[in-house]
């Protein structure tokens, strides 16, 4: 009910009073020109385990995991204006200001997308919220952004895994230890169906420390998946 409240406000708000930018708060648009000319493509994705240069952030070989991601990519570095916009889709209850990213930036997070690709078809998993936040925020951001791959692309999307504890955002925990703690057991695999031979591409908004992303992965490996990959559009290194 709050998250429909702040929906009705928002739609009002965009009615009523002209659009203002994301970033500088400049009239006439949700991201002015100015702010838009700041956002590049990242130039630098790293293997997720070692952090070490890699090509489109295809985990090394001798850092690969019986378990674990085949890699790790992002479209954008997470700071300044993307920071901004990804935070207030989140608590601002924005998501027509993703959607609108999303298309600002088409061409460049397909371009970098495609090169998880490497000639297979995988399945799009949006990484899940758990209910509580679904109902309080009104809609998943991860899932935002996995559909709107999907209509690019032509991949399916697969909501097989769910968030089953309510865990504390790991934006709130400073050390790898505790995020990697906070999220033990998290999720649970809920589809029938056993993939044999599959390919996986985790969605997400933002990677940090990839613990998340990495205890997904643990359970789509056990459950069959062959491999699985990391898609977000932002992380943490860049130019």
């Amino acid at each position: 009910m709050i998250a429909l409240l702040k929906h009705i406000a928002l739609v009002l708000q965009s009615i009523l009073l002209p659009p203002f930018c994301t970033s500088c708060g400049a009239l006439g648009s949700y991201l002015c020109k100015r702010c838009k000319d700041t956002i590049n493509p990242s130039s630098r994705q790293v293997c997720c385990y070692c952090l070490r240069p890699a090509y489109a952030g295809i985990t090394h070989h001798r850092c690969r995991r019986r378990r674990g991601l085949d890699g790790a990519y992002h479209s954008f570095l997470y700071d300044g204006v993307v920071r901004k916009v990804v935070f207030k889709t989140k608590y601002g209850l924005r998501h027509q200001l993703l959607t609108d990213f999303l298309n600002e930036f088409q061409e460049a997070i397909v371009a970098g997308f495609t090169l998880l690709l490497a000639n297979k078809e995988p399945i799009l998993i949006p990484v899940p919220l758990h209910m509580s936040k679904v109902r309080k925020r009104g809609f998943n951001q991860a899932e935002i952004l996995a559909r709107w791959l999907a209509k690019e692309t032509g991949l399916p999307v697969q909501k097989s895994v769910m968030r089953i504890r309510n865990t504390s955002p790991q934006s709130s925990l400073i050390s790898r230890k505790d995020r990697r703690r906070n999220i033990i057991g998290a999720f649970r695999y809920v589809s029938k169906e056993r993939p044999i031979d599959t390919t996986a591409i985790i969605v997400d908004d933002i990677w940090t420390s990839g613990s998340t992303a990495k205890e997904m992965c643990r359970l789509l490996k056990r459950v069959g998946f062959k491999t699985v990959y990391l898609f977000t559009l932002a992380g943490p290194y860049g130019h």
